[in-house]
């Protein structure tokens, strides 16, 4: 496919009045006649050419024009953007003020850490030339960029590749967020999860970081960037601020961030999350419906990492998981339910309430089963990540291949938050989870397939928590369910629940940092019905129905999926 040489010509002769006169946009370019065989208007810069469309810049004044001979511009917004761990610059004004002690003062030998940002999004031509350029591609990076692993001198290529409009060192200041730089003029210790490239050298840097007097409290390797690269994961106490920039110098250090440990964050609901209601009332009679779909979650395996569940005994755990469970035991060999959470979440997923099922078979006065789990067929791998006896320290990729290595779980269930705060930013567990989810256990040869679902948080319009802004997870606000009255006045129950096309006052709300939808879909998560542990008292058991078998919390979604796939 070739411009005529007319339009190429006018591609270039207005471009420098134009970028300094006006601003300028960039997109997609395509017209409903063949493209190639038409001139284009003055101003116009082709950046590349792509099955039938072009990449193009454009003052603005261009788009009347473009209109009025039918061209259809698709405007790519923040082209000129780039996210560099912590920062994000618009590479026309330059890097972004780091001081001298986050900066690189020159490159070093061997293989580095290095950044590089194309003027659209990259083909596979261009990025051939990466490679054929010495680069090893590490990590994507919006918008058109990569980390890569760079040799020294071969920087000097990407000078002569038109395409390429930014390329740069990975400074030390770029592998933590600011407020954690900001640490770094304080005299205080703080706990840090430090993650390594798999370059030569990097075992010298964790030593190096052990030398300031911070103690290992952790290790795991998992490979969790885009391009599959092999990560290192230190967990590291009493790390000094001051020591921060020496630290992130290493080339072989990717990412630093603190380190917090995780928290956590019936059939009336499994009817309302299946669409079964009527004039705003959910309709009795969710097994027979599931009957009719030929579909109840058997033959799937859901792991639930929480708090524990019940006693930790299949023998004598509640009676609505009668013979559906295991427990994750290398991972933890404390199961039973440290706080209630874990039995109660497991229940509203799983749960098989039904006297016929070996269950309490308890129903509310309208004729709906008390506990009811959206998948009340699906098997039930129970991970006590959350128990305090247990050795888990907020590892994404700990937890993923034990569920579907040890466990054979197709889908992971998650209602707790890592403990980084505000979940908006892209942070490194967010990184994680998405590999994960494309690869749950990089060990075993493929791809092992593992649908990974996380609450949004509790804060409201406060946003996020982490690690909810990953692209790949499913991430679940809650609406309200229908049990008007049942909770009257006490706080912890956030009102009434009598709108079943309500958001619950609570539930996070998106977007992320970068402006992506989330959550992704909300369902019944307010006065929800689940079992109780018998070990255990749940702080938010904000109401028991029954017989001290229950208590309500949470959200549906996760058994739900179990029976959708």
């Amino acid at each position: 496919m070739r411009l005529p040489v007319f339009a190429l010509l006018l591609t270039v002769t207005c471009a420098p009045l134009c970028a300094a006169e006006q601003p300028l946009r960039r997109g997609w370019l395509s017209h409903p006649d063949e493209l190639m065989a038409r001139a284009l208007p003055a101003g116009i810069v082709v950046i590349d050419q792509r099955q039938g469309r072009l990449f193009v810049e454009l003052p603005q004044t261009s788009l009347t024009e473009l209109q009025r001979q039918r061209f259809r511009f698709r405007e790519v917004p923040e082209s000129w953007m780039l996210s560099a761990g912590g920062e994000r610059f618009d590479v026309r004004q330059g890097e972004p003020v780091l001081a001298s002690e986050w900066r690189i003062g020159g490159s070093k030998p061997g293989l580095r850490p290095y950044l590089i940002k194309f003027r659209a999004p990259p083909g596979p031509a261009w990025y051939e030339e990466m490679e054929l350029d010495g680069m090893q591609p590490v990590q994507y990076l919006p918008s058109f960029g990569y980390l890569v692993f760079l040799r020294s001198g071969s920087e000097r290529r990407l000078a002569r590749r038109k395409h390429v409009e930014f390329h740069g060192e990975y400074h030390p200041g770029y592998k933590a967020d600011p407020s954690l730089r900001d640490l770094s003029g304080t005299d205080q210790r703080v706990t840090l999860r430090l993650i390594y490239f798999d370059l030569p050298g990097w075992r010298d840097a964790l030593d190096a970081a052990l030398g300031t007097g911070a103690r290992l409290m952790h290790r795991s390797d998992a490979a969790a960037t885009s391009q599959r690269r092999v990560l290192h994961y230190a967990i590291l106490e009493d790390v000094p601020t001051r020591q921060l920039p020496e630290l992130l110098a290493w080339p072989s250090v990717y990412w630093a961030e603190r380190w917090f440990p995780p928290h956590t964050e019936g059939e009336r609901a499994a009817q309302i999350t299946a669409g079964n209601v009527s004039e705003g009332a959910p309709l009795p009679d969710y097994y027979a419906w599931l009957t009719q779909l030929g579909a109840d979650g058997r033959g799937i395996t859901v792991a639930v990492a929480d708090t524990g569940l019940d006693t930790g005994i299949p023998g004598t755990i509640h009676a609505d998981f009668s013979r559906r469970v295991r427990f994750a035991r290398k991972l933890c060999a404390h199961n039973a339910d440290s706080d209630g959470h874990g039995t109660n979440v497991a229940a509203i997923a799983v749960g098989d309430p039904r006297a016929v099922s070996g269950g309490t078979g308890l129903l509310d006065p309208a004729g709906f089963h008390w506990g009811a789990g959206s998948a009340p067929g699906a098997s039930l791998y129970f991970q006590a990540a959350l128990n305090p006896l247990c050795t888990y320290n907020n590892d994404a990729a700990t937890l993923a291949a034990d569920a579907v290595r040890v466990g054979r779980a197709q889908i992971g269930s998650h209602s707790f938050t890592d403990g980084q705060g505000s979940g908006a930013g892209y942070n490194s567990q967010a990184q994680a989870w998405d590999a994960l989810v494309r690869d749950a256990d990089p060990v075993v040869r493929g791809n092992q397939q593992y649908a990974v679902l996380f609450s949004a948080g509790n804060l409201g319009f406060r946003g996020l928590t982490s690690p909810k802004a990953a692209k790949n997870i499913i991430t679940v606000g809650a609406t309200e369910n229908h049990r008007m009255g049942e909770c009257p006045g006490i706080s912890t129950c956030d009102g009434e629940a009598d709108d079943i096309d309500q958001v619950a006052a609570f539930s996070s709300w998106g977007p992320t940092g970068d402006e992506r939808l989330k959550p992704d879909v909300v369902a019944p998560g307010h006065v929800i019905v689940g079992a109780s542990s018998s070990v255990a008292t749940y702080a938010q058991c904000v109401c028991d129905p029954g017989d001290g078998t229950l208590c309500c919390d949470s959200q549906a979604v996760d058994g739900t999926l179990s029976y959708t796939r």
